[in-house]
């Protein structure tokens, strides 16, 4: 294996344990802002367990989406590669949206680096189809009778 050189693993090791810096990592012009930090606070500590709800409601515009359905399920699935996370929304085109923008971060080398045990299932590249997981850990929506998995985390 090429040794990486030490700011790289280091730069790899911060966005492993912080959302922030993940989002950073992966999302270049992405800037942190005060509401934005306080938004990873409390995703981190849902990430970890310590709260099992959270309600954010800010204005549109504000990366609210960004964060919470494309960038935090990432690395949530990153963290967690055998847990399984779903997608709710008010339209199947939104929900398969989020499910595209995470399985293209899941997919960006950069993500492989940092969780190298986070990989996309065989099938994921395809075009989305409702019935079937946009990834095999990231379930684009659930109609009644048809998730048949454990889920961690509903967006």
């Amino acid at each position: 294996m090429i040794s990486q050189p030490i700011e790289m693993r280091q730069v790899l090791a911060l966005a492993h344990e912080d959302l922030a810096c993940y989002a950073m990592a992966l999302w270049p012009r992405f800037e942190l802002a005060s509401h934005h930090s306080l938004i990873i606070s409390q995703l981190e500590t849902t990430e970890s367990g310590k709260q099992s709800r959270l309600a954010i409601c800010i204005p549109p515009r504000h990366g609210k989406s960004l964060i919470t359905s494309a960038i935090f399920p990432a690395w949530y699935l990153g963290r967690h590669p055998d847990r399984h996370v779903i997608f709710a929304s008010y339209g199947q085109e939104l929900s398969d949206d989020f499910g595209r923008r995470v399985r293209n971060f899941v997919a960006d080398p950069l993500h492989q680096a940092i969780f190298p045990d986070c990989r996309l299932s065989d099938d994921s590249a395809a075009a989305i189809d409702s019935a079937q997981p946009v990834a095999e850990h990231i379930l684009p929506w659930v109609a009644a009778g048809r998730l048949r998995v454990g889920v961690r985390i509903c967006l």
